[in-house]
């Protein structure tokens, strides 16, 4: 009866561990993608800054252009 309660035992306490080493490895996982979305974020407003810079510099060119023209 001891061995059956100790099997049983030592059954939960491995399915405890390992529930909890895949809640760690979905933590981890979680961060990596935050991290992620976060360098995205950083590069999706490099990328609209310097757009920003080019149209105005096109807008300032095609100004140029005009008055060369006239």
């Amino acid at each position: 009866m001891n061995h059956e309660r100790d099997l049983s035992h030592l059954a939960e306490r491995k399915e405890l561990e390992r529930e909890k080493a895949v809640v760690e490895v979905e933590r981890l996982h979680n961060e990596e993608v935050r991290k992620l979305y976060d360098e995205m974020a950083a590069l999706r407003k490099v990328h609209e800054e310097t757009k920003e810079k080019m149209q105005e510099e096109i807008s300032v060119l095609q100004q140029v252009n005009r008055k060369i023209d006239n």
